[in-house]
């Protein structure tokens, strides 16, 4: 057999590593969140693309608040975006340009440095699970890498090779760069500081090469040339980045920790042993790096130095705010990896030309043991693995998850600050809550408000904590909307307005709006959409056709903008008498923002400038009975939006008084009410109970302080939604919605409930959910009877539509309080650690946990989230099994935790998923967690809780209707269970769900 010439085997052992480059790297691409510089890049490519460039440019408003890239990535990423993109989609140019860096690794270093180097340091970056990190990532990290070492390629080629036609290739890798990271500046200075040292020295050693050193530096200046000009429009840019970073007394030094914790992620990203594998790769590259100077001569090796550690100096010298990354030093990694591979494969020549000698047959055992080492060298790396690819650094998908899951009878999704959570509500739970983008009309609607924890959105009036994911508080909160202020003046006649965004009061009062958000975060009046014009309008009305005799309004603006930097934000103010022509009154620009030299006013802390502006509107409004109040928003494409940080509105009537309860009547009669009825529960409906507090307020539906107090006994934890005041700032009315903080109905057995409904017209059900310990439950609605053929002895959550697909969820918790072992399927040689949210072995034996349930749908998969943890013994006998039978007679393993071998406890609150499909039809089916002894543990609490999903296909779709009301409630099951009824059909989330 003819054997393969070097560059067949080559190109055949370079394909092997690009192969398992391109696996390591697509593998679960999809299944981690987006985390938040993801969402940087996506959100500056929603928009369109002209519009797109613009905010990129101009480091203009957006959701993502500013990007500090050029826009060749975001061209790309908007390009699959029209083509409908998943997370997996948006990461694939990533993908797909950090796999092209193995094969463009070796082919720069396949000349300088040899081929066997060459194929060592390929297989490295391979394995490097720094290098699969960030080209798993929607930012331009790979696709920069990729062009920086084709650039070094093609510079080599020109320089050393004398290939003079190749600058033109150069010219156009450089103008990539450009448009691709602001560090290209520096990357590509270091190309040309080597170039023109290269063709200097050579001038001068052999004058024999001055002409084509002077050929090849002209052509290198024509290629550099084009690039320059074609980056030119957006050269600007860059230079207004630098400016904002720069800090002209802030010099910025390189600690030890951020060496050493560079180190450690360059050589074993996700690795938490103590094996120093960055001190390794940092000796075996510096290493590589001096035999190359001896052995393969100067210029190469420092062409790669002077590329890889330019940054480095860059950072030190340029005097910047910018927060020390590894990202901003990557070069040093490829560095490291380049003559880290170099010297491996040095030593392995030197070694088997002592033992076998030289000549081409002893290549392949060359070749071989180069890849053992390699392998032995990524250990670190290629241990980790695992744990890297079951990682989340966002939980952004378990935060809408929750969202969609327990959306229940929440009609709207908030936010204290409509920007980075808006735009990750908006990629992963589409259309599934409604938003405040517009709002007009009166009512009552129940919302989901999502906060950083730094803003106490806890506090507001009404609030129901619903816990915290990460670093987002989740509360639940009613808005009831009356859409009209009633100009409710005290005795001297003067009425005041005022509203300074720290509470829901602009949701409640405005009469409409369109694109205009509250803040609560940065307690400012904000466009929802960033940049986009929006307008909102107040009606302040008249209760006793009495007329404005003056008026008065203050608005305080706010503004973030740098020094230097131009904003182009207007805000106009208008008001109209009655139904008339809103007539402007004055524009809000950059200029209220200056002194009288022109200056901008100095900023606070927070970076936050501010104005006043004092409006006489008497002019305009006297003799009016009714006042609009309009505030428009200007389309924006610069940094810097004005935003209103507060508002007064002072008006002053001539009139007769009137009783101090007329406002708060107005208000109430916009409001949907329901009469308190005791022993009933308020259902499929938006209508509130009201309750006057001291007996003054009788109108309509308002209950007395007696029924309040009655209604507080069957309520205890319930607080009211809103609370109404007298002029003299007294509470009137309150008004309450149990079903905010509770929407289940408590049932039992043998005491049915009585339900009433606002409008008590008829209403289908498209949800039905039960929790509780179920036994095959019967549920009787009115004339309608459903069985449910469920039964577990551990209580869950089942949930049906009328879509014709069911889930159960069981949720097993291991703290002290929740805890009942009775409430296990089987429970064999476990116990409950007394002091910790865990169970674990009662003796060295191994011992399991068994959850299940039987059930009448046929179930298509299950789902599970676990929490196992381990002492991770080298050996790996310390293990927590899954397993799953549908028979419990026949057990079959789904999932295995056995740690890294660190021999150390390892995977506290580390999460395991699983997901298995049934082939056939199952009525029972049992997940069993089965520990290997004392040194194994399974773990379940609030903040990491365990989590068996069955879903279920039901043969038939949900169907209960109420044709009138009041009506009856009753269920048949041993134990009590709490009802809910849903007039919307709720969505099953599996796209979000992590299957690793």
């Amino acid at each position: 057999m003819k054997p393969l010439s070097e560059k067949t085997a080559d190109i055949l052992l370079l394909l092997v590593i690009t192969a398992l480059a391109a696996w390591l790297r697509l593998a679960h691409s999809g299944q981690a969140s987006l985390w938040w510089d993801e969402f940087i890049t996506l959100g500056a490519s929603l928009r369109p693309l002209g519009e797109s460039l613009l905010v990129l440019k101009n480091f203009g408003p957006s959701d993502v608040i500013v990007e500090m890239f050029p826009p060749l990535h975001h061209i790309i990423t908007h390009a699959l975006l029209l083509a409908g993109g998943s997370d997996a989609v948006l990461r694939l140019p990533g993908l797909l340009a950090g796999v092209a860096t193995v094969p463009a690794l070796y082919v720069l270093a396949r000349g300088p440095l040899g081929r066997l180097s060459a194929l060592a340091c390929a297989l490295l970056l391979a394995l490097s699970v720094y290098h699969i990190h960030y080209s798993r990532e929607l930012r331009p990290y790979a696709l920069f890498m990729l062009e920086n070492i084709l650039a070094l390629h093609v510079l080599r080629l020109v320089l050393m090779q004398a290939r003079i036609r190749m600058a033109l290739v150069y010219g156009g890798l450089v103008a990539a760069m450009f448009y691709t990271s602001y560090m290209a500046t520096i990357l590509v200075s270091a190309q040309m500081l080597f170039a023109a040292g290269f063709l200097a020295m050579r001038s001068v050693c052999d004058r024999t090469k001055r002409g084509e050193s002077l050929r090849i530096a002209g052509w290198l200046a024509l290629a550099l040339g084009c690039a320059v000009m074609a980056y030119l429009p957006w050269a600007s840019s860059q230079a207004v980045l630098f400016k904002a970073l720069q800090a002209p007394s802030q010099s910025q030094t390189i600690p030890f920790s951020f060496v050493a914790g560079t180190l450690k992620e360059f050589a074993s990203f996700a690795y938490r042993g103590d094996f120093p594998a960055g001190w390794l790769l940092a000796g075996l590259g510096v290493s590589g790096f001096a035999v190359a100077v001896v052995r393969q001569g100067p210029a190469f090796p420092l062409m790669m130095a002077l590329w890889g550690f330019m940054p480095v100096a860059a950072i030190v010298l340029a005097q910047t705010r910018m927060d020390l990354s590894s990202r901003y030093v990557f070069p040093v990694f490829m560095f490291l990896v380049l003559f880290g591979g170099h010297f491996l494969a040095e030593c392995i020549v030197m070694l088997g030309r002592c033992i076998f000698g030289a000549g081409p047959a002893i290549f392949a055992a060359r070749a071989v043991v180069a890849g053992v080492v390699c392998v032995l060298v990524s250990a670190p790396n290629l241990e980790s693995l695992g744990e890297y690819y079951s990682r989340e650094s966002s939980s952004y998908k378990q935060l809408m998850s929750y969202l969609m899951e327990n959306r229940n009878n929440m009609d709207v999704l908030l936010f204290a600050h409509p920007r980075q959570l808006k735009l990750i509500a908006g990629w992963y739970a589409g259309e599934t809550f409604s938003d405040v983008r517009q709002i007009s009309g009166a009512g009552y609607f129940r919302a989901f408000m999502i906060s950083p924890r730094s803003v106490n959105v806890a506090g507001l009036q009404g609030a129901v904590s619903r816990g915290r994911i990460v670093d987002t508080e989740i509360v639940s909160l009613g808005v009831a909307r009356a859409g009209v202020v009633p100009i409710a003046p005290d005795d001297s006649g003067s009425f005041v307005y005022g509203d300074d965004f720290t509470t829901m009061r602009f949701l409640e009062d405005v009469h409409e709006s369109h694109n205009v958000g509250l803040s609560l975060e940065h307690k400012v009046l904000t466009p929802y959409d960033a940049g986009r014009s929006g307008w909102c309008e107040y009606l302040f009305r008249s209760l006793n056709q009495n007329t404005v005799s003056s008026a008065q309004l203050t608005l305080d603006l706010a503004l973030v903008l740098n020094a230097g930097e131009d904003s182009d934000a207007v805000v106009r103010i208008g008001v109209a008498a009655g139904s008339g022509e809103i007539k402007t009154v004055r524009e809000a620009s950059i200029h209220d923002f200056k002194d009288e030299s022109g200056r901008l006013l100095p900023a606070d802390q927070l970076k936050v400038r501010h104005a006043k502006i004092e409006m006489d509107l008497t002019g305009h409004l006297a003799g009016a009975e009714d006042v609009r109040l309009r505030i428009d928003f200007g389309p924006s494409m610069r940094a810097g939006a004005i935003e209103i940080s507060g508002m007064q509105m002072r008006l002053v009537q001539a009139g007769p008084a009137h009783s101090k309860v007329r406002g708060l009547s107005e208000t109430l009669s916009r409001i949907p009410l329901a009469a308190w009825t005791p022993g009933r529960q308020l259902v499929l409906s938006n209508a509130l109970y009201a309750f006057s507090v001291d007996g003054v307020v009788t109108a309509g539906d308002v209950g007395t302080p007696q029924e309040r107090a009655s209604f507080m006994r069957e309520n205890p934890n319930a607080t009211p939604v809103r609370v109404l005041r007298y002029p003299d700032g007294n509470p009137g009315v309150e008004l309450y919605d149990p079903a905010l903080a509770n929407p289940y109905v408590r049932v039992r057995p043998s005491h049915g409930s009585t339900l009433e409904s606002v409008p008590d017209a008829a209403r289908s059900i498209r949800t039905l959910r039960l929790s509780g310990v179920m036994d095959n439950p019967q549920v009787e609605l009115g004339k309608s009877r459903l069985v449910v053929p469920v039964s577990s002895k551990s209580p869950g959550v089942f949930t049906m539509t009328d879509a014709g697909e069911a889930e159960l969820t069981l949720t097993p918790l291991f703290t002290r309080q929740e805890f009942d072992a009775a409430k296990v399927e089987s429970l064999s040689g476990a116990r409950k650690i007394p002091d910790e949210d865990c169970i674990t072995c009662d003796s060295p034996r191994p011992c399991s946990v068994t959850y299940g349930a039987s059930l009448g749908f046929p179930v298509r998969f299950v789902r599970v989230l676990a929490y196992p943890r381990v002492v991770s013994a080298p050996d790996g006998r310390n293990t927590v099994r899954t397993l799953l039978s549908t028979n419990g007679t026949d057990w079959r393993e789904i999932n295995i935790y056995r740690g890294e071998a660190s021999g150390r406890w390892e995977g506290l609150k580390i999460p395991q998923y699983t997901m298995v499909g049934l082939d056939q039809p199952a009525s029972r089916v049992l997940i069993r967690f089965e520990l290997s002894g004392q040194d194994a543990q399974l773990w379940s609490a609030h903040d990491a809780a365990m989590r068996l999903d069955f879903r279920l296909s039901s043969p038939q779709s949900l169907f209960v209707a109420v044709e009138s009301w009041p009506t009856n409630l009753n269920i048949s099951n041993p134990e009590p269970l709490d009802v809910m009824l849903l007039r919307e059909r709720l969505q099953f989330p599996d796209s979000l769900k992590r299957t690793r």
